[in-house]
């Protein structure tokens, strides 16, 4: 393959023209072209000489297209390559959830201590009255039980028994009448409340005499005087039972 050169270049007037950097490199390539074109026509008879003249044009080639490249960069025509900017890595501008504030826990209200002292007063006074009411209650289910034997055959009060079992109920309501009516450490809210009790207490402990009395005497009347008294208590207790249930309820 045959390189052609090309040709030299001239001004507006046709006269040589002034070689710019640009010019005189490719002057340069010109030659070198030359050479290798006189290789290329006669490969065959070339000799070593030869051969290293053409090695040495096409390293003079090679410099030579360096040496254009840096002069047209230098002269404007071309541009070098941009060099290449680091891109910014973004940073993760996500603001971190806020934790929510743990709400601060309420101390429970501390009592006065008057008040505690109080309520414990109270609760003390309906635990002992409740057992009271409790005792007597069940006493007087058993009395009951024994009059009822009395009213169906009057000859149970021959049996000593019978006598002996009644005797004992009636102790036991009086023991329980009398303890209520000895209480003395009454807490002031209890204080209303407890002088009632203490009237019904009078009434139970009166009755449970009576009954003894008339059972011992054989005598109608004192029995008589007996059964109004239970019947007073029963009523009087009915009116109270509000009153001390509410006072139980507001411990």
């Amino acid at each position: 393959m045959t390189i052609e050169p090309a040709p030299p270049p001239v001004d507006a007037d046709g006269a040589p023209a002034t070689p710019l950097p640009q010019a005189q490199a490719m002057n340069a390539v010109r030659t070198a072209t030359s050479a290798l074109n006189t290789i290329a026509r006669d490969r065959k008879n070339a000799t070593p000489k030869t051969w290293a003249i053409g090695c040495g044009a096409l390293l003079l080639l090679c410099m030579v297209c360096w040496a254009c490249s840096a002069a047209l960069q230098a002269t404007g025509i071309i541009k070098p390559p941009p060099t290449p900017t680091a891109t910014a890595i973004p940073t993760d501008t996500a603001v971190p959830p806020t934790e929510e504030p743990r709400p601060t826990p309420t101390e429970a209200p501390t009592e006065d201590p008057t008040a505690e002292a109080s309520r414990k007063a109270v609760d003390g006074y309906v635990d002992w009255a409740s057992e009271q009411f409790t005792g007597i209650g069940e006493a007087a289910g058993t009395l009951g039980e024994r009059f009822g034997e009395l009213g169906e055959d009057p000859t149970v009060l021959l049996d000593k028994d019978w006598r002996l079992q009644t005797g004992v109920m009636l102790g036991v309501l009086k023991v329980y009448a009398q303890e209520l009516q000895q209480r003395e450490d009454v807490p002031p809210e209890a204080a209303d409340i407890h002088a009632r009790i203490t009237g019904v207490a009078a009434k139970l402990d009166r009755a449970a005499t009576l009954y003894a009395q008339g059972l011992d005497n054989v005598d109608a009347n004192t029995l008589g005087q007996a059964v109004q008294l239970i019947g007073e208590v029963g009523t009087e207790m009915d009116s109270i039972r509000p009153e001390f249930l509410a006072l139980k309820n507001d411990r």
